[in-house]
């Protein structure tokens, strides 16, 4: 579990959690994700373990609402800061899972970045046997944004076409082949 902590050369940054997100108002577990301290199924377990407490009082609702701009976590005891925004490109290998942890323990992108990351989250996600740019960050707002939007994703196909009209067969529709 990443654990983000000021470190004793950062300067004491006593008071309310800084961030620049305009949505402000978000739950708990959320709250944690984008202050880039863990992912929210790891916020989820803190609070229920009794270890996160707001404005110095403990909670124990993963439901519980905050505000960014003003709220002041901390997890165990030691407040949580807000990291500054980090933008990573990764050449993703094929044969690696876009997830922070995978149940059935293949590999995943994770597996390429240093531990000392701050939590980083894909923005998108590629499949296991797909390979190319996956872009990281814990910026949730840039995040956003980029998926977003419209997206042309370019595949190359081994020779699936059917025989009569040289479409391609996509579940139980057969796709007409663009001209």
């Amino acid at each position: 579990m990443s654990r983000r902590f000021p470190s004793s050369a950062r300067p004491n940054r006593a008071g309310p959690a800084k961030t620049r997100y305009h949505d402000s108002v978000v739950s708990l577990p959320r709250a944690l994700s984008k202050l880039g301290f863990c992912s929210r199924t790891e916020a989820t377990a803190l609070i229920d373990q009794g270890r996160v407490m707001v404005d110095d009082r403990p909670v124990h609702s993963p439901s519980q609402r905050v505000d960014l701009r003003r709220a002041r976590i901390a997890v165990d005891g030691r407040s949580v800061i807000a990291e500054r925004p980090l933008y990573l490109m990764l050449n993703k290998p094929r044969g690696l899972v876009t997830t922070r942890r995978d149940p059935q323990e293949r590999g995943t992108v994770y597996d390429c970045l240093p531990p000392d990351l701050p939590f980083l989250s894909p923005v998108g996600r590629l499949d296991k046997a797909s390979e190319g740019l996956l872009l990281m960050t814990n910026d949730t707002g840039w995040a956003n944004y980029l998926l977003d939007c419209c997206a042309t994703i370019r595949v190359r196909i081994a020779d699936n076409q059917d025989e009569n009209g040289g479409g391609v067969s996509v579940g139980t529709r057969g796709e007409a082949p663009r001209s």
